[in-house]
């Protein structure tokens, strides 16, 4: 099951259209008079805002909402009757829009536990295949718009096999949960690993150029392998890498390009990097 995302909205457009929201709410309030209840109103600019910018802005909206209809009661306070009672209903509506915001909060914190889960691979804590593509087709609708070089490793992990076949599933699981934890510490808090499948992960660097990926991808191999001599685990690392000039068509063109050179690797007799320019 595929899990419906929300669209993203930026928190500083959100920001942007809690204040013309709350401009337009003091309108209607102006227009409608104190006869009607226009809570429901109110609501919707700040449970908006807080969704996606937090609820401290949730909070800030809804005391700014309770400050203008104040101040709207306190200015026609000589026509009204019941003037404590109309303060009393506001401390009222501003309490239960309060509630709402800590509600909406809450709900945005679990919402992005469980966003964030169905993106990431259970047992390396990389991002899963789907987690990952998404990440890259980011990337390249980034690098059409920037035309700023990224690169993709494949890694594949030599021998798995025989890891399973020797040792057992549970050492062949401990040994890709190693992968991921190696992969993950060395790379930019800006870059991406996913485990794809069984024994193959790919990192995706941003904004990064040929030169620069080789090294990296270098500097993780020696990670992998100190791991793996550590554990006497008898594997090594297949990596193809595609530093990509031009953008490739979607996500799966440039995991199968990348893919493709791993290929390279393993028909060479395996345990290498190899860098093809796209």
């Amino acid at each position: 099951m595929r899990f419906a995302a929300i669209p993203h909205v930026s928190p500083d457009r959100a920001i942007l259209a809690g204040f013309l929201g709350t401009g337009l709410v003091a309108v209607l309030d102006a227009a409608a008079g104190f006869e009607i209840s226009l809570l429901i109103v109110h609501i919707i600019p700040v449970l908006i805002v807080t969704w996606f910018a937090g609820a401290r802005w949730g909070y800030f909206f809804a005391a700014l909402m309770a400050t203008i209809s104040a101040l709207t009661i306190a200015d026609a306070a000589p026509f009204l009757s019941n003037l404590a009672y109309r303060y009393l209903d506001l401390v009222s509506d501003f309490a239960a829009i309060s509630v709402m915001v800590y509600v909406q909060a809450k709900l945005r914190e679990s919402y992005d536990v469980v966003r964030r889960q169905s993106k990431t691979d259970a047992l390396t804590g990389c991002l899963n295949k789907a987690g990952f593509r998404e990440q890259l087709q980011t990337e390249i609708d980034r690098h059409r718009r920037y035309d700023h070089p990224f690169s993709l490793a494949y890694f594949d992990c030599d021998n798995f096999k025989q890891v399973n076949d020797t040792l057992g599933h549970h050492a062949g699981d401990l040994l890709l949960a190693e992968i991921g934890r190696v992969l993950r510490a060395e790379l930019r808090n800006v870059d991406a690993v996913g485990r794809l499948g069984g024994d193959e992960f790919a990192v995706l660097l941003r904004e990064t150029a040929a030169d620069a990926a080789e090294h990296a991808a270098s500097f993780m191999k020696r990670g992998l392998d100190t791991a793996m001599r550590q554990h006497d685990w008898p594997v090594g690392f297949s990596i193809g890498i595609v530093c990509f000039n031009e953008s490739p068509q979607d996500a799966d063109k440039a995991l199968a390009a990348a893919d493709a050179v791993m290929y390279e690797v393993k028909r060479q007799g395996k345990n290498g990097i190899l860098l093809r320019p796209h």
